[in-house]
């Protein structure tokens, strides 16, 4: 599979959808609180790399989100980069 593929592939939402859901211990995002920090993973093809944003008004069926930063870099770090090396 090549590099673009990966980036853009349902494995890749799985996996991410499933490690948000345990790392995020039960959290939601509140929509109704654009105080609430809500992060997320971009992909930013400008510098060619994966980085870790603050949604918090952005509300997407799409999207996976984060309850803190930290959380979504884990989420590069563990999910992300391992499957564009094929190490998953």
């Amino acid at each position: 599979m090549k590099e673009l593929d990966k980036i853009c592939s349902i494995e890749l939402f799985a996996l991410l959808k499933k490690f948000a859901e345990k790392v995020n211990g039960g959290w939601k995002p509140d929509w109704n609180n654009s105080d609430e920090p809500k992060w997320g993973v971009v992909l930013d093809m400008t510098i060619v790399q994966w980085i870790c944003w603050d949604g918090a008004n952005c509300m997407s069926p799409t999207e996976i989100h984060f309850k803190t930063r930290q959380l979504a870099q884990q989420a590069i770090d563990e999910i992300i980069i391992p499957l564009v090396r094929g190490e998953l």
